[in-house]
C-alpha cells in the first residue's frame, strides 16, 4: 500500500506529473484521453513486470494508439452493464404503463429485473482491470476477452482481496477532487491530484494481478466463500 502511494513520485516525477495532469485536464478531448490511457497501459505492464519506477511519457504515437484500443476494450466491459441497466429500467417503465401495478408489485418486478443487471455490472467492473492488464502484457486485443485465461486471475482470493484497496482509493479520490474544485486553486491542481491517484490505483491493480499469477484459482466449492470474504472486507 505504502509503496504504491510513493510509486508516482519516484525518479523524474515532477515532469511526469505535469504532463499527466495536463493530459487529465484536457482528457475531455479524445486524443489526450487516448494518450493517457496508453500511458496507463505502460504503468500496468511495468508494474506487473516488477519495475520500481513509473514509465516516462515517450513515444506518444504508440501509447496513443494503444490507448484507443484500451478505450474499445473498456467500452465493451464497462458500457455493456450500463446498457443492460437502462434496458431493464425501460422495460420496467413500459410494463408498469400497461399493467399499472401497485407499488409492492412494482417493487418486486423492479428488483427481479434490476438484480441481474446489477450482478452483471459488478462482474464486468471486477473483470475489466484484469482484462486490460492482459492486453497491456500481450498487446493483442483478443487477449482481453480470453475468459479462460482471465478466470485464472480473477478467481483467486489474492485478486479478490487485492482489488479492494484501489477501489477504496478511487472512491476517496472522487471525494478529494470534489472538495478541491470548490476553490480556484483546488480546481487548478485537481487534474494533477487525479492523475497521481490514478497511477496509484493502476499500481495496486497490477500488483494484485502479479500476485494472482502464482496463486491457484478457486474451484466452484470455494467460490461462494471467496465472495463472502470480499463482501465482508468492503
Amino acid at each position: 500500500m505504502k509503496s504504491a502511494i510513493r510509486y508516482p513520485i519516484q525518479d523524474n516525477w515532477v515532469s511526469r506529473l505535469l504532463v499527466g495532469g495536463l493530459l487529465t485536464a484536457t482528457s475531455i478531448i479524445l486524443l489526450p484521453m487516448f494518450t493517457l490511457l496508453g500511458y496507463s497501459l505502460r504503468v500496468l505492464e511495468d508494474s506487473v513486470d516488477g519495475y520500481p519506477d513509473p514509465p516516462e511519457f515517450e513515444d506518444y504515437i504508440s501509447i496513443t494508439k494503444h490507448g484507443f484500443i484500451v478505450s474499445v476494450i473498456s467500452i465493451v466491459y464497462l458500457l455493456s452493464p450500463i446498457i443492460i441497466s437502462l434496458l431493464a429500467i425501460s422495460g420496467l417503465v413500459r410494463i408498469n404503463e400497461v399493467y399499472e401495478f401497485s407499488m409492492p408489485v412494482f417493487s418486486m418486478i423492479g428488483v427481479s429485473l434490476l438484480l441481474p443487471a446489477t450482478i452483471v455490472s459488478a462482474a464486468m467492473y471486477y473483470i475489466a482491470p484484469a482484462a486490460i492488464i492482459r492486453y497491456a502484457l500481450e498487446r493483442r486485443i483478443m487477449s482481453a476477452f480470453e475468459l479462460s485465461e482471465i478466470n485464472n486471475i480473477i478467481l483467486t482470493k489474492t485478486y479478490a482481496t487485492g482489488t479492494i484497496p484501489p477501489v477504496l482509493v478511487g472512491i476517496s479520490s472522487l471525494l478529494l477532487v470534489a472538495i478541491s474544485i470548490t476553490s480556484t486553486i483546488g480546481a487548478v491542481v485537481a487534474p494533477f491530484i487525479q492523475f497521481y491517484i490514478q497511477v496509484v490505483m493502476l499500481r495496486m491493480f497490477a500488483i494484485a494481478y502479479r500476485k494472482s499469477m502464482s496463486t491457484p484459482a478457486v474451484d466452484r466449492y470455494d467460490l461462494l466463500e471467496m465472495v463472502k470474504l470480499t463482501s465482508s472486507s468492503t
